[in-house]
């Protein structure tokens, strides 16, 4: 009863100022962890009562207080002496101290109810944070870490305290060059993924031309922002942990095949291609990828990166002050790159920036300003530059930094797909400029604006999102036809309003739950292309804006084949009407719509799995599984060393299912009806066997008794082979099982001329020019051999020939066709066989009637005792 009353004590909250460990106090506590027997099958609350008051009786028997149970390890208290900060403060004799220890483990010990008890000592731990950098420009990268604007950056720095720096990750800068040398880049410098296309070698270095009109640095800038090494020189790179690649491709003449070569090279070294370049930003251009270049693209994401896809960051271009649109760069709406914009360090777009409905996400830049700062990174030192600059600008800055930001997220989750990457730029990125950003929110919940994209992109929200994300099934896509409309486009901004319907039943046969990105090819004329204004929207009713006028843009050449892109859709169902407005907004004539196209890919991720996973992205962002470090295991739809064009559809496989059953049926069916269905047929067969066998041992019954059937020898002929089966040395072949191949030359022993072979199988006659060779060859030709093994023979007798074994051309049988044969020298050639000449021709010896075999025929010419040695010859019959 006495136990029932025991006061539970409050564990007291220890603060800082309370207590002041000595040097000496690092293990001398006065508190024990104490683990009580307990009943691991049962923890019903009765239980944890009892166990409470256990703990209480068990303390106050050792003079100790019990603090209550250690988190929620059922069973498991802290047990604390009432003079436990005395002993951390180091007031206590260290005698006293140690003799309170030794009789208070000793109690516990001898405690029938106690499993074991642990002294706690006070252990010292240190914060694993990155060292404070000494590179003298860090303090001026405001991108890393903005003290002037607080939240006007790429929130890096706690990535880095978790040791996430892009350690294991290559990103390749395909520009004018790198200058690994530079004491920034030299250590983080990748041989192995680097190459020079303009001079082909394996040194990206840049050239300095003597006219000094091209300064080659821009590479050296994009890769220091990337991975400069924090080595108290420069600056650091946003992945300093990372390994960087050069690839020298635009100092020189560029061509599609070039750069075909630079999308793939070393694509299983390189992980990440950052691509701060593209077509003219004048406002007047339509250009991208050629062919090469867009099946380069294609290839690189279905096999880079041991299959997982390489990533492709490209910048969307600096012609904004020129109203120029991202969509009418190829690179930039390609579905297969990463398109970033830029904002400055406010957080606004630049006057250089450009907008489009293919935007993913932006970062920072310089500004439009003084007040705004450009970047500082690395820079060549071949010309007048000093190894550093803080002048870097535009988008070309703006996409090495996510270059960068995916770095990180591959390090914190290596099996990360190409799509995956976009996936999580939709998912994580953060609202920027919500006054004058023109968002909108589509009908899965993302926000999207043309011109931030989904948002800014963040280190923290960016690997903390790639820590907990499941790999995306496999991609796939619904098109429609090449629709064929030759329509009128109204030059008084009155649309051209054409739909195309998508049913339930066509995305659920092509398995695209979901969207991500959608294509839309047309082909028109106008007088002046820069007026047009495209416009989609979805079935759930976002507006993409595919182009915006262009008032530089005056050419009469129209659109033919060009294809637009918007990810606006992303997560959306591609059910229902999808409407597709073209406005004529100048004054300068009518245009035609001649054809267009709409494609959409996606997969099979359901509307409600999307918002699953929006849940689980923003859950992440509490930092949990990195202080845990805790990532979501790697788990795949697919194989990734397949290619995903060579993936099969669910569609496909009920296909193979159901020709695979039907072939299993036909097969059973037909061996059923050979066993019991057949009986006549086999019977048949059987009597026209007996038959032939019969037939076969009379004839060489009659051939060993000397009599030779006149029509036997008319029962075969040699018959000529083209001439070039032997000029292209193509293996001779037996067609049927009534035909033997031999070779022969024309006998000049004839008694008359030029003689052809006969029906009789005789042969005579001489060459065309009348001339006779002193010595006649022809050749046994073995089926089983190539043709540098095939045998050659001399003429020994006109009246003779002879049949061979394909074993060693021994002679078997004399046989009355006019020619023998004898075996060739070991180690002749096939071009020493000397068949193109006028004197020779191979000829196939064939059965011209349908009664007997080949043996048969070569036996009635020769002695009985040969018939066996004959059958030798079967190597040269098609069985």
């Amino acid at each position: 009863m006495f136990l029932q009353f025991l006061p539970r004590v409050v564990h007291k909250e220890l603060t800082p100022g309370e207590i002041q460990i000595s040097s000496s106090a690092m293990q001398n506590t006065l508190s024990w962890g104490v683990k009580l027997q307990t009943t691991s099958h049962r923890k019903h609350s009765n239980n944890r009562t009892r166990l409470d008051l256990l703990a209480d009786e068990i303390a106050y028997g050792a003079s100790l207080r019990n603090h209550g149970q250690v988190g929620e390890l059922y069973g498991h208290y802290l047990f604390m002496h009432k003079l436990f900060l005395e002993a951390l403060n180091g007031t206590l004799d260290s005698s006293w101290i140690k003799s309170i220890q030794e009789e208070t483990e000793l109690i516990l010990r001898n405690d029938p109810s106690v499993e074991w008890a642990h002294r706690q000592w006070i252990r010292r731990r240190s914060k694993r944070s990155v060292v404070e950098f000494e590179d003298p420009m860090y303090p001026k990268q405001w991108h890393l870490h903005n003290t002037k604007t607080r939240g006007m950056d790429i929130n890096v720095t706690d990535i880095w305290l978790h040791n996430i720096t892009g350690e294991g990750v290559v990103v390749a800068v395909i520009d004018d060059g790198l200058e690994w040398t530079n004491p920034d880049i030299r250590d983080n410098y990748s041989p192995q993924g680097s190459c020079d296309l303009n001079s082909g070698d394996d040194n990206p270095m840049p050239e300095l031309h003597p006219n000094g009109k091209n300064e080659n640095r821009h590479g050296t800038r994009c890769a220091g922002e990337i991975a400069a090494v924090a080595n108290k020189k420069c600056g650091v790179g946003v992945a300093f942990g990372a390994k960087v690649a050069g690839i020298r491709l635009l100092d020189g003449p560029m061509t599609d095949s070039l750069e075909a070569t630079a999308f793939n090279k070393h694509m299983q070294v390189n992980d990440i291609y950052s691509c701060s370049w593209g077509p003219d930003d004048d406002g007047k251009t339509v250009d991208g990828p050629h062919p090469l270049a867009l099946a380069a693209l294609q290839h690189g994401v279905n096999s880079g990166r041991r299959g997982r896809g390489s990533v492709f960051v490209v910048a969307s271009g600096n012609g904004g002050r020129n109203q120029d649109n991202c969509n009418y760069d190829g690179y930039a709406n390609s579905m297969y790159t990463i398109t970033i914009g830029a904002i400055n360090e406010v957080g606004l777009m630049p006057y250089y920036a450009e907008e489009c409905s293919a935007l993913l996400g932006v970062t920072f830049s310089s500004g439009t300003n003084k007040e705004h700062r450009n970047i500082v990174t690395t820079d060549w030192t071949l010309g007048k530059d000093k190894g550093c600059t803080n002048g870097h600008t535009g988008t070309s800055a703006a996409a090495p930094l996510a270059a960068g930001l995916i770095a990180l997220s591959l390090q914190a989750k290596p099996c990360l797909s190409w799509r995956d990457v976009q996936h999580l730029i939709v998912y994580s990125s953060f609202m920027v400029d919500p006054e004058h950003g023109d968002w909108s929110d589509n009908a899965a919940g993302f926000h999207h604006s043309h011109k931030h994209g989904f948002g800014e992109i963040k280190a923290w929200r960016l690997v903390n999102a790639a820590k907990v994300w499941r790999s995306v099934p496999w991609l796939t896509s619904l098109s429609s036809s090449r629709m064929s409309v030759y329509k009128t486009i109204p030059a008084n901004n009155s649309p051209l309003v054409l739909n195309y319907k998508v049913t339930n039943s066509s995305a659920q046969f092509n398995e695209i739950a979901t969207l991500e990105h959608v294509l839309v090819t047309v082909s028109l004329t106008h007088p002046s292309r820069g007026s047009l204004r495209i416009e989609l929207i979805s079935p759930s009713g976002t507006t993409s804006v595919l182009a915006t006028p262009r008032k530089l843009d005056v050419s009469p050449d129209g659109l033919k084949g060009w294809t637009f892109s918007t990810v606006r859709c992303w997560g959306e169902q591609p059910s229902g009407d999808w409407i597709l407005k073209i406005f004529d907004t100048g004054q300068s004539g009518e245009g035609i719509l001649q054809e267009w196209k709409l494609v959409l890919y996606g997969s099979m991720i359901s509307p409600e799995e999307v918002q699953q996973r929006r849940q689980t992205v923003e859950d992440a962002m509490s930092g949990v599984y990195l202080d845990a470090n805790l990532t979501e295991p790697c788990s795949f739809y697919w194989n990734p060393a397949v290619n995903e064009d060579q993936l099969l559809t669910t569609k496909t496989m009920r296909m193979l299912l159901l020709v695979s059953a039907l072939i299993t049926i036909l097969a059973a069916y037909y061996t059923l009806e050979q066993a019991f269905c057949n009986q006549e047929d086999k019977d048949k067969y059987l009597e026209e066997y007996i038959d032939l066998e019969r037939t076969r041992l009379e004839r060489s019954k009659s051939s060993s008794n000397g009599d030779i059937s006149s029509n036997n020898v008319a029962e075969t002929r040699l018959v000529p082979l083209a001439g070039d089966q032997v000029i292209n040395n193509v293996e001779l072949t037996i067609e049927t099982e009534n035909s033997l191949i031999v070779a022969a030359e024309i006998s000049p022993l004839s008694q008359k001329g030029s003689e052809e072979v006969d029906n009789s199988g005789r042969t005579g006659g001489a060459d065309s020019s009348g001339k006779h060779r002193q010595e006649d060859e022809v050749i046994c030709v073995d089926n089983s051999k190539p043709m540098s093994q095939v045998h050659k023979h001399s003429k020994e007798k006109l009246s003779e020939t002879v049949a061979y074994s394909s074993s060693n051309c021994e002679a078997l049988s004399a046989v009355n066709l006019g020619f023998a044969l004898e075996p060739f020298e070991d180690g002749t050639e096939s071009g020493d066989l000397g068949l193109l000449s006028d004197q020779s021709a191979i000829y196939k010896l064939e059965r011209t009637q349908p009664s007997g075999t080949i043996n048969n025929i070569l036996s009635s010419h020769g002695n009985e005792e040969n018939i066996d040695e004959i059958s030798e010859c079967e190597p040269f019959l098609k069985s």
